[in-house]
């Protein structure tokens, strides 16, 4: 009932009012995603059948109702694909393509939106109805230049967002919008 193969992303939720929550993906040809209880160790729900090679990112929403997952395993123009679980029934209310080139970061911004980002992209997901999200490319304009983002987190609710760039530049999002680029040196 466990994994059956390397284990590749976790994330943890605390419930509000209930047990630690972990979600956990794997690698495989039909990998699965498992969400379990972190003081007993027991397995909430099993999730799989949409991704394919490996599931590389999870996400708790806000609310831990949704779990986001991304997969992006496989060669060069290979499909990164991106799903939304209600975890409780063990349904999937929305699945997507997202792009062709890596994502390699999956976070909610609220309990309605969530954010992905990898090679020389961001996009900002937002629900439009009970199986419906969906994606706007986030614009850099001339705050940033075009290179990858390997990691974003909400500082509020939603806004404002914050990605970490290669440069080593913290990139500041309003709506899909850069509105910042900040370098910070030690002190």
């Amino acid at each position: 009932n466990g994994h059956s193969d390397v284990v590749t992303c976790l994330r943890v939720h605390k419930m509000p009012s209930g047990p630690t929550l972990v979600a956990t993906g794997q690698v495989g040809p039909r990998p699965k995603i498992l969400v379990w209880n972190a003081r007993s160790m027991g397995t909430a729900a099993t999730l799989r059948g949409f991704h394919r090679h490996a599931v590389t990112c999870v996400d708790f929403s806000p609310n831990g109702e949704l779990l986001a997952s991304v997969s992006g395993a496989g060669g060069a123009g290979a499909e990164r694909c991106v799903a939304v679980y209600e975890w409780r029934t063990r349904s999937a209310v929305f699945t997507a393509v997202a792009t062709d080139v890596p994502i390699l970061d999956c976070r909610w911004l609220d309990d309605a939106s969530f954010s992905t980002c990898g090679v020389d992209h961001i996009h900002f997901w937002s629900r439009r109805g009970a199986n419906v999200f969906r994606r706007q490319r986030g614009l850099m304009g001339k705050r940033a230049t075009k290179q990858p983002v390997l990691c974003v987190a909400a500082v509020g609710t939603p806004d404002p967002v914050v990605s970490g760039v290669v440069s080593g530049h913290l990139l500041v999002w309003e709506g899909r919008n850069c509105v910042r680029s900040e370098e910070h040196t030690s002190e």
